[in-house]
């Protein structure tokens, strides 16, 4: 029997076998076509990414139109990402230098701070399980900590707590004369190499959100890179309900470095081509380092080229 050709649209009603009595079990539903609608729309969405992640954006671009979707990240983006990191500087004339929405500190984290959050986070490390970190996404529960930073310093204060403190004074330099009073950190745990990536998304106060609808952006959002393993943190220049982004900002991991970016700006983590790396949550080989790209990422310290193409008809 030819099943494969026999698979009915979504929706549609069911196939009756001749001689089968309504109401009698239906083995094609079953085995066919639920299991189709189930996975078909999974793999659509896999197989346009993996497509824009070999560079073959006509192919992605079939699989993105069949969501309904009228934007897409621009071919220039994804090549900048599977390319080596290169600083680019701001074209001239642009406004760029002075107002440019996202910077980046070399070594804004001391060795020892960087290596005691490398055992912290390590992969098997008891804060994983504690937290539950790996049923965290299906459940909609993540961990985040707060930090008031109007307080003052205590002698108890744990290694986050005072690497926050300390890169406070950095995070306000983009929060321009609003000076940062509170701070909220949670880390991510990604295997290198294994090309998930994250979501592009807005940072926002969930809980004033699902209160009573109001939209709060942090000041400012960053990240603190604890290795040089896994993939590019990608800002695009775009706030919600705005104008499509023009610009985008890619920045590659770095061991020790410090990102910020102003906090109403949609970001995510662009996923390179997958090379075969260790499990999700594994330990990249000869790197240590159980916070993958994302290391610990703090909300609230209070590239180049065009972010998004219209997918052509």
């Amino acid at each position: 029997l030819p099943w494969h050709r026999r698979l009915r649209p979504n929706n549609s009603p069911a196939v009756q076998e001749e001689g089968e009595e309504e109401g009698e079990y239906d083995w094609a539903d079953a085995f066919v076509y639920e299991p189709r609608r189930r996975c078909v729309g999974l793999a659509t969405m896999h197989a346009a990414l993996l497509a824009s992640q070999l560079g073959r954006h006509a192919e992605a671009e079939g699989a993105i139109r069949s969501f309904g979707f009228r934007w897409r990240l621009s071919p220039c983006v994804w090549r900048a990402a599977r390319g080596p990191p290169r600083k680019v500087p701001p074209p001239a004339g642009s406004g760029l230098r002075d107002g440019c929405p996202v910077r980046v500190y070399p070594d804004a984290v001391p060795r020892e701070t960087c290596e005691q959050l490398r055992r912290a986070f390590a992969p098997g490390a008891a804060y994983w399980s504690e937290t539950r970190y790996a049923s965290a996404s299906a459940e909609k529960r993540y961990f985040t900590w707060y930090v008031d930073l109007a307080s003052p310093p205590s002698p108890h204060e744990n290694v986050v707590t005072r690497l926050v403190r300390r890169l406070a004074p950095l995070a306000g330099e983009l929060a321009g004369e609003v000076a940062p009073q509170s701070a909220e950190w949670w880390v991510h745990s990604r295997g290198a190499g294994r090309g998930v990536g994250h979501e592009l998304h807005y940072d926002v106060e969930e809980g004033v959100l699902e209160a009573g609808g109001e939209v709060l952006h942090p000041l400012v959002s960053s990240v603190v890179y604890l290795s040089d393993a896994g993939d590019p943190t990608l800002v695009i220049d775009e706030t919600l309900g705005g104008q499509a982004g023009s610009r985008a900002y890619l920045v590659h991991p770095a061991s020790r470095s410090f990102l910020t970016f102003k906090g109403d700006r949609l970001h995510g983590v662009l996923p390179g081509v997958f090379n075969g790396g260790p499990p999700c949550g594994a330990e990249a080989p000869g790197r240590g380092s159980g916070g993958g790209a994302y290391g610990a990422a703090g909300r609230g310290c209070g590239g180049g080229g065009a972010a998004r193409s219209r997918a052509s008809r």
